[in-house]
């Protein structure tokens, strides 16, 4: 159990500084994000 909470903020705080995708489209299967350049990728 202490392994798993360990791990579980690891992951929490690991990708707490990744940011939001900046181009078009919401993600879902009929508006797909649409990616036009390397950062986004």
């Amino acid at each position: 159990m202490k392994l798993f909470l360990i791990v579980l903020i690891a992951v929490f705080f690991g990708s707490s500084n990744l940011s939001a995708f900046t181009g078009n489209g919401s993600g879902t299967e009929s508006d797909p994000y649409q990616i036009t350049n390397v950062e986004q990728l």
